[in-house]
């Protein structure tokens, strides 16, 4: 009694709609947006090289061992 009920194959056409309304959906949207906003907090609150060079170097002397793989991470000029 129990058959198992087979879904249609998309076919290229219907792969190409489902991946373009995901893309587009407001989800989507909202999610970028979040990883958008994390994605800034870094450059906040890390002292920038082209803003702020003194307190650069006042990170340098505070923390050596830190700001060298942040450095070398770019950190500091994003």
């Amino acid at each position: 009694m129990s058959e198992k009920t087979q879904l249609p194959e998309l076919g290229s056409v219907g792969l190409f709609r489902f991946a373009w309304r995901q893309l587009t959906s407001m989800r989507t949207a909202l999610v970028l947006l979040m990883m958008l906003g994390l994605a800034a907090i870094p450059g906040s609150l890390i002292p920038q090289r082209t803003q702020n060079p003194m307190a650069v170097s006042a990170y340098f002397k505070s923390s050596p061992s830190q700001a060298k793989w942040m450095d070398q991470l770019s950190l500091f000029d994003v």
